[in-house]
This record gives structure tokens, C-alpha cells and sequence, in this order.
């Protein structure tokens, strides 16, 4: 390995540590419920297999919500292109706009959305149809864990969303500065050559670390909603898992989260302590076919709620 390219490996190695820290402060304890908010069919789907179901990010309700953060990065690249006299940044800033998205050909990502509340007008918009919807309320300490001995198609990861743009800001500048640095110094009395290796090396430093933020990131608008995600991020080459199924927006991919390797966790039953019905006109009915259900699929013990809401929200 050239000595340049090792002692720039090193000087990232600390980075990358830096940048997982930095991630870590913006993501606090869940609260002990999560919500995920789905229309019957879903509820069906979820309970018949006592899987989570995480769908690819082009087939979300907001199909921007990746290409918002795609958007906020490539902001900060070109300001940072703008201010920079050195060649060596201005191609490697460069190469970081063409190649930074890593959903764009090179992995794609799927999630599962959670609310921290269970009785959302603007939820109850998206789900509730003429059935209600439901949000499924699940315990949050048993479907954040990382469970890092299983195959990596079952690795997900629990992500608060973050909306403070100044916030989000900041976390980009931290890689895209702190590598120009890094490759600033490194390339110092470089060749040509081994500068576009040094260069291309930190184009993929940036891309694979940039990933997380892409997922947690959401337009301020939003913050309403206090979404969490269960995040999967799945390699092209490794895709033998992905199932499909109709959804509102035609033919969707999507993955299954699965307990059943998680020893002794519900007996191979997702962790549902709660389930709420949208507002509905017939409450009484609504809880009754909830309790059928829930006996019919050996989940008696789930606590069920309905809607505070009155039904002229305008659903």
C-alpha cells in the first residue's frame, strides 16, 4: 500500500469514529412505544406473517424524502466548490456530486416508518381510507437493536428523523470538510496519479458515510410528525431477499424484518404492546373485529385503543 494512502486510511479511520459519535448525540433513547401507522391490508399482512414490512424508499407516501437529503448534500458540496482555489479539492468536490448518492445504482434502501404518537390527524389522512387504520403500537428497546451476529439481510437500524436543517447542515460539513482536510494534507507533494487515487479513495469514504444522513434527514415541514425509521440498506448484489407486492403506487419492493432468530423474544411474535384504530363510525365494531383478529393470530394480550379524533377531521 502506497504511504500516502495508508496514513490517509488512518487520518479517515479517526473520522469515521468522529462521524459515528456525531450521529449517535442526535439520536436520543426511543420512547417505549413506537407507531407504525398502516391501512387494513397492511395490518393483515403484518399480523398473518409476524413480519415488519420496510419498503423501498422510491415507493413512500413522500417519495422526496431521500432526494431531499441527496439535495441538502450536494448544497453544501458546491458552496464548498465554489470557495476552493486548490485543483486537487475542486476535482475531488467534483467527483463527490456525480458520486455521493449511493441509492443511485449502487445500494437501495428500504424502511419501515414509526411515529412516537399514536393518534395523528395527518396520519390518519394518509391510512385511514374508509377502514379506519390502525397504527400498531411496538416495543421499541426489541426492534431497535442492531443485531449484528445475524446475515446481513436481517441488519436493520432504529434512526430518529432529523429535521433542524441547521442541524443537518452541520453533520454534512463535518465529513465533507474534515475529508477535504484529510485529503488536503494528503496529497501534499502528491503525483498526478496518486492524487486521483487519493481522490477517488475519499469519494467512496464520503459516499459510504454520507448514507446515514441521506435516511435520517427530512424536510423541516414535517417535524410534526416525529418519525422514526427502521433503516435496511440492501447492495445490489445482495437483493435475494426482496419480495414485492401491490401497493398505491403499482408493483413495490419491499423486505420483511424477521424475530424469529431473536431467541426467547415473543415466541416468533413481533412485540406489539398496542394497537389504535382511526376514527371510524361504528368504534364498538372496530374494536370487536380487533379483538377476533388478534385472538385468530395468538396475540391476546395487545392492548387496543380508537381514535380520539371526531370523524369530521375530514377524512
Amino acid at each position: 500500500m502506497p504511504r500516502d494512502l495508508a496514513s490517509l486510511e488512518a487520518t479517515l479511520a479517526t473520522l469515521r469514529e468522529s462521524i459515528a459519535t456525531s450521529l449517535k448525540a442526535t439520536q436520543p433513547e426511543p420512547p417505549e412505544l413506537l407507531f407504525h401507522y398502516t391501512n387494513s391490508g397492511g395490518l393483515l399482512g403484518i399480523l398473518n406473517s409476524s413480519r415488519l414490512w420496510a419498503t423501498n424508499f422510491r415507493f413512500l407516501n413522500d417519495a422526496s424524502e431521500v432526494a431531499y437529503g441527496v439535495g441538502l448534500f450536494e448544497s453544501v458540496v458546491k458552496e464548498r466548490l465554489a470557495d476552493t482555489e486548490k485543483d486537487v479539492i475542486s476535482v475531488f468536490l467534483e467527483r463527490t456530486l456525480r458520486t455521493a448518492n449511493a441509492f443511485d445504482g449502487m445500494f437501495d434502501f428500504y424502511i419501515a416508518c414509526f411515529c412516537e404518537r399514536d393518534d395523528l390527524l395527518n396520519q390518519w389522512r394518509v391510512y385511514a381510507g374508509s377502514g379506519g387504520g390502525f397504527a400498531i403500537g411496538l416495543k421499541s428497546k426489541e426492534i431497535g437493536r442492531r443485531w449484528g451476529d445475524l446475515d446481513p439481510i436481517q441488519d436493520f437500524v432504529l434512526r430518529k428523523v432529523i429535521y433542524d436543517e441547521v442541524e443537518q447542515k452541520r453533520l454534512i460539513c463535518e465529513i465533507i470538510d474534515s475529508t477535504v482536510q484529510a485529503l488536503d494534507e494528503a496529497t501534499e507533494g502528491a503525483t498526478i496519479e496518486e492524487s486521483n487515487n487519493l481522490i477517488a479513495y475519499c469519494c467512496g469514504f464520503v459516499r459510504n458515510n454520507i448514507a446515514d444522513y441521506l435516511v435520517s434527514f427530512k424536510h423541516p415541514a414535517f417535524d410534526v410528525e416525529n418519525e422514526w425509521r427502521l433503516c435496511h440498506i440492501v447492495s445490489r448484489y445482495q437483493e435475494d431477499h426482496v419480495l414485492f407486492r401491490d401497493g398505491p403506487y403499482g408493483l413495490t419492493p419491499y423486505v420483511c424484518l424477521d424475530p424469529s432468530p431473536m431467541a426467547g423474544i415473543n415466541h416468533n411474535r413481533l412485540p406489539i404492546s398496542r394497537i389504535t384504530h382511526g376514527p371510524v363510525s361504528d368504534p364498538a365494531n372496530a374494536r370487536f373485529a380487533l379483538e377476533k383478529l388478534l385472538r385468530a393470530k395468538q396475540y391476546p394480550h395487545v392492548d387496543i385503543a380508537g381514535s380520539k379524533l371526531p370523524m369530521r377531521v375530514g377524512l
